[in-house]
């Protein structure tokens, strides 16, 4: 705002006495889920379908990382086709979405569409187990400017198994006679 003009000589005025800047807030600001299939059978084998999705925007030149990690009772690779496999696959495919084996992190820019899934297949073997799960987790998302938030941080998919331990036995009397 200006006021009180002064001249040292003639006169002053004052024509526009203030004016408004708005400021514009471009920090992303985004959450994530991730969901999964509830049971697969390792014995059709069935494929288990993993959904990330994210709520809000990413604009332009920004980036989120967000960390995902397996875990569970059923090991990746021999209970289940490999976790890192898939989503390396699956990041490939993807506009906006890339994958890093080593940290465990994906990261998403602007030309993300907001919904990011992959699948594992359960291998059948014929070891009776009972039944396992594979766990994938969120955890660390961070926005290169702004905020993001994990919504719902895990799912878990139950491998179901109907292979069963058989046992038999025999016996007989002890002694008989002639």
């Amino acid at each position: 705002t200006l006021s009180n003009a002064v001249a040292s000589n003639g006169s002053a005025a004052i024509g526009t006495p203030s004016t408004t800047t708005t400021i514009t807030d471009l920090d992303v600001d985004v959450s994530y889920a991730i969901t999964s299939t509830a049971s697969i059978s390792e014995e059709t084998p069935a494929t288990a379908m993993f959904t990330l999705t994210q709520t809000g925007l990413i604009l332009v030149g920004e980036t989120v990382a967000i960390k995902l990690v397996e875990s569970g009772t059923a090991g990746s690779g021999t209970d289940y086709e490999d976790f890192a496999t898939a989503v390396i696959a699956a990041a490939a495919a993807e506009t906006g979405a890339t994958y890093n084996a080593a940290t465990e992190t994906l990261t998403f820019d602007s030309d993300f569409d907001g919904t990011f899934s992959f699948d594992v297949t359960a291998i059948d073997d014929s070891t009776a187990d009972d039944n396992e799960t594979i766990i994938a987790t969120l955890s660390n998302a961070v926005a290169s400017n702004g905020s993001a938030a994990i919504g719902t941080p895990s799912t878990t998919t139950t491998i179901t198994d109907l292979d069963v331990d058989v046992s038999y036995a025999i016996t007989s009397t002890a002694s008989i006679s002639e």
